[in-house]
């Protein structure tokens, strides 16, 4: 229901100033909690100052709980769960990674992770690996925020998905 509302423009949005910083850090302990229920561990690197966008809170919670859970459906126990975020240099941009050290997926699908009903074998059908709409509903939430979102390689080994939120300096009229 909720990626139909978003193809149709129909997600609601409540957008303010919001610190990504705090918010995530209030957000980690939270999965960090989650997580070692699943017998993960999550490891979060996080700028010190503030990083200011204009963003909808419930739809960053939704979005950073899609991408956690399907770490948690991918990883196996004793896993390594990362959330990093930084700055992204001159883009004036923030970077936000969410990765794991999973089973990872092969290079071919990493294009097509964020399209409507896609999954990488038919192995992952709705039993065993979901309805393939979770990560669509991240790229339009993603999209919704002016963001960018992609998948890569892990650094761990697993998946890695990058996103890229725009500061809130760039956007002179909501300041």
């Amino acid at each position: 229901h909720a990626l139909t509302s978003a193809d149709i423009g129909g997600m609601s949005y409540r957008k303010a100033k919001m610190d990504l910083v705090e918010f995530l850090q209030q957000e980690s302990l939270k999965l960090a909690s989650y997580l070692r229920g699943s017998k993960l561990k999550l490891h979060v690197d996080i700028a010190k100052q503030p990083i200011w966008i204009y963003a909808d809170e419930t739809r960053l919670c939704q979005l950073l709980e899609n991408l956690i859970a399907n770490c948690v459906k991918y990883a196996a126990d004793g896993s390594q769960v990362s959330i990093i975020a930084h700055k992204a240099g001159k883009e004036k941009c923030v970077t936000l990674r969410i990765e794991d050290d999973g089973q990872g997926v092969e290079e071919r699908h990493l294009p097509h992770l964020f399209e409507h009903l896609y999954r990488v074998d038919s192995s992952r059908n709705r039993k065993t690996g979901g309805t393939g709409l979770g990560l669509s509903i991240c790229s339009h939430i993603v999209a919704a925020h002016n963001g960018q979102i992609s998948a890569e390689r892990s650094t761990f080994g697993g998946l890695a998905i990058i996103i890229k939120f725009p500061l809130i300096e760039n956007w002179e009229k909501y300041e």
